[in-house]
């Protein structure tokens, strides 16, 4: 188990790196798109609603970095994702809940007008929930459905954006359904 500085170390670094990649996109898109690639890197800033059994504020913040490959013959896509969120709590003597983990997605596109497209998706993964008393920390398997919308390409970048909303249900302390609503920032590779 980490320490408590240690434990702070690794959130610092893991914001630093998320929040660097954000940051950089919009420079590497600079360049114009001659055609979207099948391969694609983002980073979100999510806005968490958590389910009343955890005992936490009404809502919190979570942010992740995923890397997402379209499949050549369907509108489809994969996406592995990492991410770290936080489940704060108002109560000076308790400490905020922590989320980390990784999942992967399997979903489908479809085109809308002006370059827009809408997809659904489903996945699964890993969650360490950290809380308060350590005893109660616990690893377990979560389980994810959604839907997104994607803008067309800003301006002379290859930059989109992306708006989403998703369920996970986590088999924490025996099951809990939390709601999530994130903004992305998706950039295709060349």
């Amino acid at each position: 188990m980490f320490s408590p500085p240690e434990m702070c170390f690794s959130r610092v670094r893991l914001f630093f790196l998320v929040f660097g990649l954000s940051l950089t996109l919009p420079v590497v898109a600079q360049q114009k798109a001659d055609g979207d690639t099948p391969d694609r890197v983002g980073a979100s800033l999510q806005l968490y609603l958590p389910d009343d059994r955890r005992g936490t504020d009404t809502s919190s913040i979570g942010y992740d970095a995923f890397y997402e490959r379209e499949l050549k013959r369907s509108r489809g896509f994969w996406r592995v994702r990492i991410f770290h969120e936080i489940l704060e709590t108002t109560d000076r003597f308790v400490s905020d809940f922590y989320r980390r983990g990784v999942g992967v997605d399997y979903g489908q596109n479809w085109g809308l007008e002006r370059g827009f497209s809408a997809g659904a998706f489903v996945g699964g993964g890993w969650v360490n929930n950290d809380v308060v008393p350590d005893d109660g920390d616990a690893s377990d398997w979560f389980g994810t459905f959604g839907l997104q919308v994607t803008s067309p390409a800003l301006s002379d970048t290859r930059l989109k954006v992306r708006g989403s909303l998703r369920a996970n249900y986590d088999n924490y302390q025996g099951g809990v359904l939390d709601w999530q609503g994130g903004i992305s920032f998706v950039l295709p590779l060349r």
